[in-house]
Protein backbone atom coordinates (compact mmCIF):
# COMPACT_ATOMS: atom_id res chain seq x y z
CA UNK A 1 0.00 0.00 0.00
CA UNK A 2 2.80 2.44 0.81
CA UNK A 3 4.23 1.97 -2.67
CA UNK A 4 1.00 3.34 -4.17
CA UNK A 5 1.17 6.38 -1.89
CA UNK A 6 4.52 7.58 -3.23
CA UNK A 7 6.87 6.07 -0.68
CA UNK A 8 8.89 4.44 -3.47
CA UNK A 9 10.04 7.89 -4.66
CA UNK A 10 11.04 8.76 -1.12
CA UNK A 11 12.97 5.52 -0.60
CA UNK A 12 14.75 5.92 -3.94
CA UNK A 13 16.60 8.94 -2.50
CA UNK A 14 18.21 7.63 0.70
CA UNK A 15 20.74 10.47 0.72
CA UNK A 16 17.86 12.95 1.17
CA UNK A 17 15.91 11.12 3.88
CA UNK A 18 17.61 13.02 6.74
CA UNK A 19 16.89 16.30 4.94
CA UNK A 20 13.21 15.40 4.60
CA UNK A 21 12.97 14.31 8.21
CA UNK A 22 14.55 17.57 9.36
CA UNK A 23 12.08 19.62 7.31
CA UNK A 24 9.10 17.65 8.57
CA UNK A 25 10.20 17.96 12.21
CA UNK A 26 10.23 21.76 11.84
CA UNK A 27 6.58 21.91 10.79
CA UNK A 28 4.19 23.19 13.45
CA UNK A 29 1.85 20.71 15.14
CA UNK A 30 -0.87 23.35 15.49
CA UNK A 31 -1.64 26.44 13.40
CA UNK A 32 -3.91 29.31 14.33
CA UNK A 33 -5.17 31.64 11.60
CA UNK A 34 -7.17 34.31 13.35
CA UNK A 35 -10.19 32.65 14.93
CA UNK A 36 -9.54 29.31 13.24
CA UNK A 37 -7.35 26.45 14.38
CA UNK A 38 -5.79 23.93 12.04
CA UNK A 39 -4.55 20.57 13.24
CA UNK A 40 -3.70 17.30 11.51
CA UNK A 41 -6.12 15.21 13.53
CA UNK A 42 -8.08 16.61 16.49
CA UNK A 43 -8.01 18.50 19.78
CA UNK A 44 -8.45 16.06 22.68
CA UNK A 45 -11.95 16.11 24.14
CA UNK A 46 -12.39 18.61 26.98
CA UNK A 47 -9.16 20.52 26.29
CA UNK A 48 -9.44 24.27 25.64
CA UNK A 49 -7.67 25.63 22.56
CA UNK A 50 -5.13 27.79 24.45
CA UNK A 51 -4.12 24.87 26.68
CA UNK A 52 -3.88 22.63 23.62
CA UNK A 53 -1.60 25.11 21.82
CA UNK A 54 0.62 25.64 24.88
CA UNK A 55 0.97 21.89 25.48
CA UNK A 56 0.94 20.73 21.84
CA UNK A 57 4.26 18.94 22.29
CA UNK A 58 2.68 16.79 25.01
CA UNK A 59 -0.17 15.94 22.62
CA UNK A 60 2.13 15.17 19.68
CA UNK A 61 1.11 11.51 19.17
CA UNK A 62 -2.56 12.39 19.49
CA UNK A 63 -2.18 15.27 17.02
CA UNK A 64 -0.45 13.07 14.46
CA UNK A 65 -2.14 9.70 14.84
CA UNK A 66 -5.71 10.02 16.17
CA UNK A 67 -8.03 7.96 13.97
CA UNK A 68 -11.77 7.46 13.90
CA UNK A 69 -12.47 9.55 16.98
CA UNK A 70 -15.23 12.12 16.75
CA UNK A 71 -17.23 14.01 19.30
CA UNK A 72 -19.82 16.75 19.20
CA UNK A 73 -18.26 19.50 21.29
CA UNK A 74 -17.48 23.18 21.11
CA UNK A 75 -13.79 23.78 21.77
CA UNK A 76 -13.34 26.73 24.10
CA UNK A 77 -11.16 29.60 22.91
CA UNK A 78 -11.41 29.13 19.15
CA UNK A 79 -14.18 29.73 16.59
CA UNK A 80 -13.57 26.55 14.63
CA UNK A 81 -11.00 23.79 14.25
CA UNK A 82 -10.22 22.37 10.83
CA UNK A 83 -8.96 18.78 11.06
CA UNK A 84 -8.11 15.81 8.88
CA UNK A 85 -6.55 12.36 9.19
CA UNK A 86 -9.84 10.50 9.68
CA UNK A 87 -11.28 10.00 6.21
CA UNK A 88 -14.94 10.63 5.40
CA UNK A 89 -16.75 10.51 2.06
CA UNK A 90 -17.93 14.09 2.74
CA UNK A 91 -16.70 16.71 5.22
CA UNK A 92 -18.16 16.14 8.68
CA UNK A 93 -18.91 18.85 11.21
CA UNK A 94 -19.44 18.08 14.87
CA UNK A 95 -19.52 21.03 17.26
CA UNK A 96 -16.78 23.43 16.29
CA UNK A 97 -14.66 20.78 14.56
CA UNK A 98 -14.82 20.10 10.84
CA UNK A 99 -13.11 16.97 9.54
CA UNK A 100 -12.32 17.73 5.91
CA UNK A 101 -10.23 14.70 4.90
CA UNK A 102 -12.16 13.14 2.02
CA UNK A 103 -9.45 10.65 1.03
CA UNK A 104 -8.12 12.24 -2.15
CA UNK A 105 -5.46 9.52 -2.41
CA UNK A 106 -8.15 6.81 -2.37
CA UNK A 107 -9.48 7.58 -5.82
CA UNK A 108 -11.70 4.74 -7.06
CA UNK A 109 -11.04 2.61 -3.96
CA UNK A 110 -13.54 1.69 -1.29
CA UNK A 111 -16.20 3.93 -2.87
CA UNK A 112 -14.13 7.14 -2.66
CA UNK A 113 -14.04 9.48 -5.63
CA UNK A 114 -10.58 10.98 -5.10
CA UNK A 115 -11.97 14.37 -4.15
CA UNK A 116 -9.67 16.81 -2.35
CA UNK A 117 -11.59 19.06 0.02
CA UNK A 118 -10.37 22.61 0.49
CA UNK A 119 -11.83 24.98 3.04
CA UNK A 120 -11.53 28.70 2.40
CA UNK A 121 -11.06 30.28 5.82
CA UNK A 122 -12.71 33.65 6.30
CA UNK A 123 -15.81 35.48 7.37
CA UNK A 124 -18.02 33.41 5.06
CA UNK A 125 -16.70 30.19 6.58
CA UNK A 126 -18.81 30.32 9.73
CA UNK A 127 -22.54 30.90 9.33
CA UNK A 128 -25.25 30.51 11.91
CA UNK A 129 -23.03 28.64 14.34
CA UNK A 130 -21.95 26.16 11.68
CA UNK A 131 -19.04 25.80 9.33
CA UNK A 132 -19.76 26.08 5.63
CA UNK A 133 -17.10 24.94 3.19
CA UNK A 134 -15.96 27.84 1.08
CA UNK A 135 -14.72 25.66 -1.77
CA UNK A 136 -14.79 21.93 -2.33
CA UNK A 137 -13.11 20.31 -5.28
Amino acid sequence: MLQRQGISNFLAQPERIEEYISLIEKLPLVIQAGRYGIVHSLVPKGVAWDVFVQKSGQYRDYILWRLNERYNEIIDGIEAVIAGHTIHKDPVQLGSVMDIDTGAFLKYRDGYDGRLTVLQIGESCVRGGGITPGLML
